[in-house]
């Protein structure tokens, strides 16, 4: 979802997994790949175990190499080289700052554009079937969702449960596709497979979904 910057800094970041900033000030469409123009794009990443914190990534329009722990156009991550910081690039760690330190440097920045995600929630079962749908639940709430529907007795009941007591439990959960089973989640979410939690389930073709 984009959002303004006005908005932005208004917003409840509760829930939100990653913000991407993406800086247009020097932005040319016709050499935004190798003519010296490019969209810059800072990326927001949310400390698994700190809400309040996020590690910063960088990239950009170009097709050259850019560094995402620096943002320079070079490529850091060397495996010849003997010593390595922990974020496995040459130049150092990742920077780690504060929600508010994040919004103050977002405040400054000119011509851009925001985009915020929520975690992606892929639940998957047998026969290539699976439903992807985003949500700012956090684990536990998506764990005993999952385990309080094992009354139901197909994929498609099972996963309509599961999203209205995410939803009952005061939280979102927003379908993106009811016809997954394909589909990746981004590194940045999260997949359960319900036959490994122990679900058997009756042959089914399954129906759209609704939180």
């Amino acid at each position: 979802m984009y959002i303004s910057k006005e908005n932005f800094m208004e917003a409840n970041l509760s829930g939100i997994c990653r913000i991407n900033v993406i800086d247009y000030s020097d932005y040319i469409a016709e050499k935004s790949h190798d003519g010296g123009h490019y969209a810059f794009y800072t990326t927001f990443v949310k400390e698994e175990y700190d809400d309040k914190s996020w590690y910063i990534m960088y990239s950009s329009s170009s097709d050259f190499a850019c560094c995402p722990v620096c943002g320079q156009f070079a490529d850091h991550n060397d495996p010849n080289e003997d010593t390595y910081y922990d974020s496995g690039y040459t130049c150092g760690e990742f920077e780690i700052v504060s929600t508010d330190e994040m919004k103050e440097r977002i405040e400054q920045m000119d011509d851009i554009e925001i985009q915020i995600l929520r975690r992606r929630i892929k639940l998957s079962g047998n026969d290539n079937m699976g439903v992807m749908f985003e949500s700012d639940a956090p684990d536990a709430v998506i764990d005993e969702a999952v385990e309080n529907s094992r009354t139901c007795v197909d994929f498609t009941s099972v996963c309509a449960d599961i999203l209205y007591r995410i939803a009952k439990a005061g939280y979102k959960a927003d379908v993106l596709s009811d016809n997954a089973g394909s589909i990746p989640v981004p590194y940045w979410g999260r997949e359960i497979n319900l036959e490994k939690c122990g679900f058997i389930f009756s042959t089914n073709k399954g129906t759209e979904l609704e939180a």
